[in-house]
C-alpha cells in the first residue's frame, strides 16, 4: 500500500509535457521582453541621473549667486 502511494505521488508530481512547453514559451517571451526593454530603461535612468547632476550644479550656482558669493569661496568664515 505504501509503495502504491509513493508511486502515485511520484507520478502526479512529474510535470506534464504541455506544462513544460508552456513554461519554455513563457521563459522565452520573458527573455525577449527583457532584452528589448532593459536597454531603454537603463538609457532613461542614465539621462535622468545626468539631469539631476546638472540641476544640482545649477542650484549650487544659484545659491552662491543669491548669497553674493559668485565664485564659491566662503567669505568671512
Amino acid at each position: 500500500m505504501a509503495i502504491g502511494a509513493i508511486t502515485s505521488v511520484a507520478l502526479i508530481s512529474i510535470p506534464s509535457p504541455s506544462a513544460m512547453k508552456r513554461l519554455a514559451v513563457s521563459m522565452e517571451n520573458s527573455a525577449r521582453l527583457a532584452s528589448e526593454e532593459v536597454p531603454g530603461i537603463l538609457r532613461s535612468l542614465r539621462l535622468s541621473r545626468l539631469e539631476i547632476v546638472n540641476l544640482n550644479r545649477q542650484l549650487t550656482h544659484l545659491r552662491q549667486w543669491i548669497s553674493g558669493n559668485q565664485y564659491g569661496n566662503n567669505i568671512g568664515t
